[in-house]
């Protein structure tokens, strides 16, 4: 079963594409770069007008790690030995919290096919420092974007509490992928299994932002640096056992009233995960 998307919405939803820009910036500022490289800061995101293609392989109740974020605590869904847990309906006790007032029955998790050849637009500025005939002797700015981005992955969409998780599970051509379809289970090593990007292309500006003097193109040090970089964020966060979750709980902070915003991004990065 396949589903349409209102991309066109998501995609001209300024705080969506902002929030994930800001999201991307905060990963990139934890890296460590290379020492031909500083100042890194991602610019722009733009969602595209491209939506994905998105088939439903199974549906069902989600896993309890989504709850166990939800929870204060020490509890943890993977033994030591890292064995595989079957994702098990919610228990009788997670109908309600202490007060009695947190009804699940509304949850649900997807299984889906992601398939996507798509528009979206990645944009990076970082320094170039030519290092010869003395440390930092020339500073180039560099303009990157990111774009004709294609991913072919089983992923995992689940709706808790007004949070939606979305986490990736497999490439389609795993060994792995019709075993999860068959009967969903979690492994804590899928993260080594999968690349969620099968292509990506770069493309580079180097000189400085009024076009005076030279401008090389086509920098294969930096790009490559770039295209690892984005690969290996895009699973250390996205691959299971990590996600993204959008939280649309309702806000009472009155800055964000008078934002109007009342959508957040974040990342677990719960540390007994990794």
């Amino acid at each position: 079963m396949s589903i349409d998307i209102s991309w066109d919405k998501l995609n001209e939803d300024n705080v969506l594409n902002e929030s994930i820009r800001d999201f991307l910036n905060d990963q990139v500022q934890g890296l460590q770069l290379p020492d031909y490289l500083m100042n890194i800061k991602v610019t722009n995101f733009s969602l595209g007008s491209i939506a994905p293609e998105i088939t439903i392989r199974h549906i069902g109740d989600p896993f309890t790690d989504f709850y166990n974020d939800e929870m204060t605590g020490s509890e943890k869904l993977f033994t030591e030995n890292g064995s595989d847990i079957k994702s098990p309906m919610p228990s009788d006790s997670m109908n309600e919290n202490d007060d009695g007032n947190d009804d699940v029955s509304n949850d649900i998790q997807f299984i889906v096919e992601v398939d996507y050849k798509g528009d979206i637009t990645i944009e990076i500025s970082v320094d170039l420092l030519l290092n010869y005939p003395s440390p930092g002797f020339i500073t180039l700015p560099v303009k990157l974007r990111v774009v004709d981005l294609g991913i072919h992955s089983l992923a995992v969409i689940a709706h808790v509490s007004k949070v939606v998780y979305l986490s990736f599970l497999c490439d389609i051509n795993d060994e792995q992928f019709d075993d999860i379809i068959n009967n969903p289970t979690l492994s804590k090593h899928n993260r080594n299994r999968i690349d969620i990007i099968r292509s990506m292309r770069i493309e580079s500006e180097i000189g400085d932002n009024k076009g005076e003097g030279s401008v090389l193109r086509n920098v294969g040090k930096v790009e490559k640096f770039l295209t690892d970089m984005i690969r290996t964020l895009l699973r250390d966060e996205l691959a299971w056992p990590g996600w993204i979750s959008f939280d649309f709980n309702e806000d009472d902070d009155e800055e964000e009233e008078e934002d109007g915003s009342s959508e957040h991004l974040h990342m677990d990065q719960n540390s007994d995960r990794n």
